[in-house]
């Protein structure tokens, strides 16, 4: 399950997202070194899963960039880039999406 993306993936396009807005909004902070750390990976899966290069093989390894993100977010009162039930930081978005991916590789 490490291989990268398929067609269509809600999961890469909330990746995609993610990293957009760490690298954007946020000016590449929490760096992947120490988001790695959070996750207990090294920092270039950091960089694989955040680039949709690899899908994270544990949610909940990739649980914890995410609450990295979004508190770096809320630190500087950015708000959630999404809205209504389309939020990037909601968490349950991203365990149906890292499910729906998980189902589609598993056939």
């Amino acid at each position: 399950m490490s291989e990268s993306r398929t067609a269509d993936s809600e999961f890469f396009a909330l990746l995609t997202a993610l990293r957009d807005f760490r690298d954007g909004t946020l000016t590449g902070y929490p760096s992947d070194r120490a988001l790695a750390r959070a996750a207990g990976v090294s920092p270039t899966t950091i960089g694989a899963w955040l680039r949709g290069r690899q899908f994270p093989q544990d949610l909940d390894r990739f649980l914890p960039v995410l609450r990295m993100v979004a508190g770096r977010g809320t630190a500087n009162q950015i708000p959630d880039p999404g809205y209504g039930s389309a939020a990037l930081f909601d968490e349950e978005r991203w365990r149906a999406a890292y499910h729906q991916e998980a189902a589609q590789r598993a056939r």
